[in-house]
């Protein structure tokens, strides 16, 4: 019997109440750290989405050197700038007076939204947080270059 007993002093192992305290700790750190990394996310596919924009806009000022005007045809903006997908748009996609945007473009895909008129044009796409991002230009006798974004449901100029 005291042959039993001497083998299981040498046993070493957890107890359970040992277990117990290891996974709370690692509960804990878990729920501190998961939301942090999801803040995070979303704010890097915001900064994908944004970069994506200010891609395009290289792309669509570009363009505009060769032809003097903004309306220019997707397959024109896809041979200037090959990485984005260009989806031309039956009105501006960026509306500066309420100010709102109309983009179903992802930059998930790298995709966006844009149109084009005489000495004007918006550009917009949806990050893969849901918040959209947007530049509209007039580049007209007293035109501005104004940038929006919505984020939930408020829309605001300036990024």
């Amino acid at each position: 019997m005291s042959g039993v007993v001497n083998r299981m002093k040498a046993q070493r192992g957890f107890t359970l109440v040992e277990l117990l305290v290891v996974t709370i700790i690692i509960a804990v750190l878990a729920a501190i750290a998961i939301p942090s990394f999801l803040h995070h996310r979303g704010k890097a596919e915001d900064a994908s989405a944004v970069s994506l924009v200010r891609e395009a806009v290289v792309g669509m000022e570009s363009a505009y050197v060769d032809s003097h005007t903004y309306a220019i045809g997707a397959s024109v903006l896809a041979a200037i700038e090959p990485t984005i997908h260009w989806n031309e748009a039956d009105g501006h996609v960026v509306d500066v007076a309420t100010p709102s945007i109309a983009a179903t473009a992802s930059a998930a895909t790298n995709s966006v939204d844009y149109f084009g008129a005489a000495v004007s044009y918006s550009i917009a796409t949806t990050s893969g947080s849901g918040n959209q991002f947007g530049v509209y230009a007039d580049k007209g006798a007293h035109g501005n270059v104004v940038y929006v974004k919505v984020v939930g449901s408020v829309a605001t100029t300036g990024w």
